[in-house]
C-alpha cells in the first residue's frame, strides 16, 4: 500500500478484518480521527459494524488516509492480539482507568471553579423521581434528534462497560458523585442560559460537551477519545435522569 491507492481486493480484504474485530463505537470513532475525518461525517447513523467497516476503509481511500487507517488498524489488532494473549482487555481497561481519571478530574475542576453550591447539589439530587425508559426519554421527554439520540444509547452503552471494568479494578469511587454535581451543573450553568422553549436539547447537550471539555486541563483535551468519554458522562447521568427531564 506504498501508493495509499488499495486495489479492490485490498479493500476488501480492510473492510473483512475490521468487522471481525468487533469494534466498539469509541474504537470507530478513533479510526475516524485518524484519518483526519468527522465521525458524525463517516458513519450514517444506525450504522452496523459492517456498514462502519465500509464506511471507513471508502473514505479513507477517497481522502488517500488509507496507509493511516491500516496503521491504526494494525494497532488495535494488536491490542486484539494481547487480549487473546493475556484473557483480559489491556486496551479497555487502560480506557477505563482513563474513565475513571475524566470522572475524577471533572470533579476536581468543578470544585475548583465553585460551580458546585453543596446546598444545591443536596437539594436537587434528593428530588429525582423520574425513572423514565431510556429510549423513550430521549425521543419524548429530551426531544433529541435522532442523531443524538442513537449517539446517547451509544456513548451510554460504552460508558457502561467501561465503568463496570474500572468497578472491579477500584477506581470507581466517583462516579455517583460526578452525576450529582453533574445534575446541579446542567441545572445553574446550562437550562438557565438555555431554556427548552428558547433551544433544542440538542443545543444545550452541545453547550454542555463543550463546558465541560473547556474546564478540563490541557492533557485531558488532547486525548483522542476524551470527546466521547465526555459524551458518555453526560449520558450516564441522563440515564440516571438527572438531566435532560424538561
Amino acid at each position: 500500500m506504498e501508493n495509499d491507492i488499495p486495489s479492490l481486493k485490498e479493500q476488501q480484504e480492510m473492510i473483512d478484518i475490521l468487522i471481525g474485530m468487533n469494534l466498539q463505537n469509541h474504537d470507530w470513532r478513533g479510526l475516524a480521527r485518524n484519518i483526519n475525518q468527522n465521525p458524525e461525517d463517516v458513519f450514517p447513523d444506525g450504522s452496523t459494524n459492517p456498514d462502519k467497516a465500509d464506511a471507513i476503509v471508502s473514505t479513507a481511500v477517497r481522502y488517500g488516509k488509507s496507509a493511516d487507517l491500516f496503521s491504526a488498524m494494525s494497532r488495535l489488532r494488536s491490542d486484539t492480539q494481547d487480549v487473546k494473549q493475556v484473557g483480559i482487555s489491556k486496551l479497555d481497561n487502560q480506557i477505563a482507568i482513563q474513565l475513571a481519571g475524566l470522572y475524577s478530574e471533572l470533579l476536581r475542576q468543578l470544585d475548583t471553579i465553585n460551580a458546585i453550591d453543596e446546598a444545591d447539589l443536596d437539594q436537587l439530587s434528593g428530588n429525582v423521581e423520574d425513572f423514565t425508559e431510556f429510549h423513550e426519554k430521549l425521543r419524548e421527554k429530551a426531544k433529541f434528534s435522532p442523531s443524538v439520540q442513537i449517539l446517547a444509547v451509544d456513548s451510554k452503552n460504552d460508558n457502561s462497560v467501561l465503568k463496570r471494568k474500572a468497578k472491579k479494578l477500584g477506581t470507581d469511587a466517583n462516579f455517583k458523585l460526578l452525576n450529582r454535581k453533574i445534575q446541579v451543573f446542567y441545572s445553574k450553568r446550562i437550562l438557565v442560559k438555555f431554556p427548552p422553549n428558547e433551544y433544542s436539547a440538542d443545543f444545550r447537550f452541545n453547550e454542555l460537551v463543550e463546558q465541560l471539555f473547556s474546564i478540563l486541563p490541557e492533557e485531558f483535551q488532547q486525548r483522542d477519545d476524551i470527546t466521547d468519554q465526555i459524551f458518555g458522562v453526560i449520558f450516564d447521568a441522563a440515564f440516571q435522569c438527572l438531566i435532560f427531564n424538561e
